[in-house]
């Protein structure tokens, strides 16, 4: 829920988001990009697979991860019971591998918010402050001639919504399933 108000010298309607900082040292941000690329350099051995190969691939979650973990401990105690092709020295390398890419994936996941928010909140201080430009051209700006560039962003502002295909049965999108009548 948003709280506004209404600032008196523009009669402009600010939020709760208006008291986050929102500028970015430059530098800051020159560094974060050059962390992030020397991080998908160092990363080019991580592998990427498309949506059918990650559908076939087994799955290793929170719910069969204690199976996983007693069978290698049983492998480890029983190295006879480990058919030839499996190397426990391997597996269990795979097995810390694994654990260290999550706890990877849960900084870089953090990290992504972090850019998310920001970049929302920044959006959301530059639309506000053109909201703000536009209202008070829109006052002023006709009778000093910026009359064409007042219809022009009035134009812009109100782009009109498109609607999805499966929301319209008249673009081609799948109808709404009819009304089941009642049994006599």
């Amino acid at each position: 829920m948003e709280a506004r108000s209404t600032n008196k010298q523009t009669n402009r309607k600010t939020t709760q988001f208006d008291t986050k900082p929102t500028s970015i040292n430059p530098q800051a941000l020159a560094a974060l990009d050059s962390a992030i690329r020397a991080a998908l350099t160092a990363g080019a051995f991580l592998q990427t697979l498309d949506p059918a190969e990650r559908k076939r691939s087994a799955r290793l979650g929170k719910r069969n991860e204690p199976f996983v973990a007693r069978s290698i401990t049983l492998g480890n105690q029983a190295p006879d019971l480990v058919v030839r092709q499996i190397s426990l020295e391997e597996l269990n390398t795979t097995k810390s591998n694994r654990e260290a890419l999550l706890a990877l994936s849960g900084l870089l996941a953090q990290l992504k918010q972090g850019v998310d928010d920001t970049a929302l909140l920044l959006g959301a201080k530059t639309y506000g402050d053109s909201l703000s430009i536009y209202e008070t051209a829109k006052r002023f700006g006709r009778a000093s001639g910026y009359a064409e560039a007042v219809n022009e962003l009035r134009s812009l502002k109100r782009k009109p919504r498109i609607k999805t295909a499966a929301a319209s049965p008249a673009a081609g999108g799948t109808p709404p399933p009819a009304p089941v009548a009642p049994k006599a």
